[in-house]
């Protein structure tokens, strides 16, 4: 987390593998928010922060009281980086968090889209008052976040599900192992394969396919956390 000033106006910025949405809140006690901007995420880091930058200029909004960011893709503990990320390999090791900070002068936060998602429900959502709960997202890629909790002491931690090696499968994975449950559930994955967007495919055996394999990985959350760690593993070597 980078800190600094101090307001009422928050900007929210939803980075996912395929699209980038932005808001502006006026609490975080509500769900509230007026759309600043939607754009296709660029791939191109340089490009995409730009685009950010420029929609959060023109809300005309000069003093923030923070930004929060969620992104497809796991955030180095210091809250300023991204570490893994095969839907956006480009953003990795890019100061996200510092770039921002420099433009507004404001506290950024910087989180896994699936952390952020688990945290709105408990916050606002059908999650409220559970002390162990999970937040699954199927979409260009596939991730989950799990919380454990009991009395005031919680552990919130996101899960890579998308990346546990499946017995006999050999495809191969934008993030570089063969056999990751994501190349049958991750949506840009299945249209590199198919040819065309998973929301045009109609073929029953797909989805039922589909449903088996996602049906696997809330059951290995152990598995999940170990291909994560080989991933990162690898991702850090690449670096």
């Amino acid at each position: 987390m980078i800190t600094q000033a101090s307001s009422n106006t928050y900007i929210a910025v939803d980075i996912g593998g395929t699209n980038t949405r932005l808001g502006l809140f006026e609490s975080l006690d509500s769900t509230d928010f007026v759309v600043l901007a939607k754009f296709p995420t660029v791939q191109n880091y340089e490009e995409q922060i730009h685009q950010i930058v420029a929609a959060i200029q023109n809300s005309g909004r000069e003093d923030l009281a923070g930004i929060g960011v969620s992104a497809a893709a796991r955030i180095a503990r210091d809250g300023h980086t991204i570490i893994f990320a095969p839907n956006l390999p480009g953003y990795i090791g890019k100061p996200f968090a510092q770039d921002l900070f420099e433009c507004f002068a404001c506290p950024v936060r910087f989180a896994h889209d699936t952390v952020c998602g688990l945290l709105a429900e408990k916050k606002f959502g059908a999650l409220r008052n559970i002390d162990r709960c999970a937040y699954l997202t199927v979409s260009t890629g596939t991730g989950a976040a799990i919380q454990l909790g009991k009395a005031s002491i919680s552990l919130t931690s996101s899960i890579e599900i998308g990346h546990q090696v499946l017995d006999g499968n050999t495809l191969i994975c934008l993030c570089g192992q063969v056999g990751c449950l994501e190349t049958f559930t991750g949506g840009r994955q299945v249209e590199l394969r198919y040819g065309r967007p998973i929301a045009h495919i109609t073929d029953m055996a797909f989805w039922e396919t589909f449903s088996d394999k996602l049906a696997l990985g809330p059951r290995q959350p152990g598995a999940a956390h170990a291909h994560r760690c080989r991933c990162h593993q690898r991702s850090h070597r690449a670096q």
